[in-house]
């Protein structure tokens, strides 16, 4: 596929997670009780199966969307970037992490939504809504995935690691349930919104890695 057909696609793909995220949002606002009719029995089912084994194995697995760890990753693969001189994929993955944090924080004092009442099994403060750590997961890994997409063809280790990738953003959305600080719209909303900045951006992005890939020897 063309590079600007599949800017097009990516856009149309990004207008449609913007406006499902909307109705979402519009909902989670005004409507609350027709989320919580759908998010409640989900979570209870969860926390009514939760069992020392799990509760070890999500409680590690949401450390990959903590501000720490996300912030550690950051450094190292945008320094792997640098060095590899694709100055242009570095500073698209370092302005995504950043809009993520930035746009989740001030977006949960837009919603106020309170967390869910079952019991946390990890710290969390500030609103509910849209999940910070669904936010930033797709931000971090999702733009990896699209950073490795033009050596999957050629580097089976490349499509491995984007499936790695992909099943570790689901995971993170996963625990964040499990553990009792986010309802499944919380998750969902936060992929959307993450999804459609990387939609939106991503014809920027590719029409800058384009001229550096011909431009620079």
């Amino acid at each position: 596929m063309k590079h600007s057909n599949k800017a097009l696609l990516m856009q149309f793909y990004a207008s449609s997670a913007l406006v499902i995220f909307m109705l979402i949002g519009y909902t989670a606002k005004f409507y609350e009780e027709l989320l919580l009719a759908i998010d409640l029995p989900i979570i209870t089912f969860i926390a009514d199966h939760r069992s020392r084994v799990l509760t070890s194995i999500f409680t590690w697995l949401t450390k990959f969307g903590n501000g720490v760890t996300v912030i550690f990753l950051l450094l190292v693969v945008v320094a792997f970037l640098w060095q590899r001189k694709k100055k242009v994929e570095s500073a698209w993955l370092l302005a995504n992490c950043g809009i993520s944090a930035s746009v989740n924080f001030l977006i949960k004092f837009l919603f106020e939504r309170p967390r869910p009442s079952v019991k946390h099994l990890v710290p969390a403060t500030h609103f509910s809504f849209p999940s910070g750590h669904a936010m930033i997961s797709i931000m971090l890994y999702g733009t990896m995935i699209i950073i490795l997409a033009p050596y999957v063809r050629v580097n089976v280790f490349a499509k491995m690691a984007q499936v790695i990738l992909a099943l570790l953003i689901v995971l993170i959305g996963i625990s964040r349930i499990y553990l009792g600080v986010h309802y499944p719209s919380d998750i969902i909303a936060g992929y959307l919104l993450a999804l459609s900045w990387l939609g939106l951006s991503y014809p920027v992005f590719a029409k800058y890695r384009y001229k550096q890939l011909f431009h620079h020897p």
